[in-house]
């Protein structure tokens, strides 16, 4: 008997925790990633509700092997001097080359 009090006290009286769970997985889980597997959602909602140690995470490894693929970065903006904003004879530039 007391087993079965037990049980019954440790049931949750709402259902928040669950639905707020549900919602963050649909939130995750978006018509643009629908070929997510069930461990990647998993571990996607845990790094949401859990959040990330600042203290453990060292992107630079993560900076190299983006910029080892080809990849740009932040600060690149690309070779801005070889391009020329062409204005027409009718139009009038509002801005200077500098």
């Amino acid at each position: 008997m007391w087993k079965l009090l037990s049980a019954v006290d440790t049931l949750p009286i709402s259902t928040a925790l669950c639905e707020c769970a549900f919602s963050l997985m649909n939130i995750i889980r978006s018509l643009l990633r629908t070929k997510l597997t069930t461990a990647h959602i998993s571990s996607l909602m845990f790094l949401a509700i859990e959040g990330l140690r600042q203290n453990n995470f060292e992107p630079t490894l993560y900076v190299k092997a983006w910029l080892a693929r080809g990849r740009h970065a932040a600060t690149d903006l690309g070779n801005t001097k070889d391009k020329e904003s062409k204005v027409e004879p009718r139009q009038i530039a509002i801005w200077k080359k500098n």
